[in-house]
């Protein structure tokens, strides 16, 4: 009976020591691939963002990531956007966001705020399958055609979305729109984290590609948007 309860008590000794190193290992292993993230996403990323349209480099179009609609994040983006465009910087918006439940249009939502802005509706094209910044980024590349264009989003957002781009073959600026304060932004800092390490995952393991692609779209005068007639 002692020997049996030496050997269960033994068992479990093992047992609960293993899966504490497991576990330990697990944690760091975790940490240092989300250390490896941002390091990375920031390093690769230096001189190819830029806060002010004086200093920025003109491309032909500008591709504007997708927030919900209406909150602070997608009402910044929106004005990047519309000043990048009045500047002179870019011709054409490509606005991208997800479209994928009913009554929720990133797209859609965006385009209007950027008429309302006085951006003219020639000069805006929709994607509607947008719905990561993966999808967004390889999309404008192998859907709409273009290999340079600016990212419009917050900084963090760039950091990140610019990094795809580099592991694609994409050459990607980004034009920072105002952030939040770390009050108000902790819950999207945090996410973001995590987002980095996904898109490692993604982009040197999975080689993950879009969702969707569907029929090439020309970006250029006389050339059908692929937004909603209104």
């Amino acid at each position: 009976m002692n020997a049996r309860r030496i050997a269960t008590a033994l068992s479990h000794f093992i047992f609960n020591r293993y899966f504490f190193i497991l576990l330990l290992l697990a944690i760091i292993a975790a940490a240092g691939l989300t250390l490896y993230a941002s390091h990375t996403m920031i390093a690769s990323t230096q001189g190819r963002l830029y806060d002010r349209t004086d200093n920025l480099p003109a491309r032909k179009l500008g591709l504007v990531l997708g927030a919900k609609p209406g909150n602070r994040y997608f009402t910044r983006r929106i004005d990047a956007a519309a000043e990048l465009y009045k500047a002179g910087k870019v011709k054409w918006l490509l606005v991208s966001g997800d479209n994928g439940k009913v009554h929720y249009d990133e797209p859609s939502a965006m385009r209007k705020a950027l008429l309302a802005k006085g951006v003219p509706s020639e000069a805006i094209y929709c994607d509607y399958a947008g719905f990561s910044t993966l999808d967004s980024v390889v999309r404008t590349q192998k859907v709409f055609g273009e290999n340079r264009f600016i990212i419009v989003s917050q900084q963090f957002h760039n950091q990140r979305a610019i990094w795809l781009a580099q592991q694609y073959g994409i050459d990607a600026i980004g034009f920072n729109a105002k952030d939040l304060t770390d009050r108000h932004g902790r819950y999207t800092q945090m996410r973001e984290k995590l987002a980095r390490v996904s898109a490692v995952l993604d982009a040197k393991i999975l080689h993950r590609q879009p969702k969707y692609l569907g029929p090439t779209v020309t970006i250029g005068s006389n050339a059908k948007s692929g937004c909603p007639v209104q």
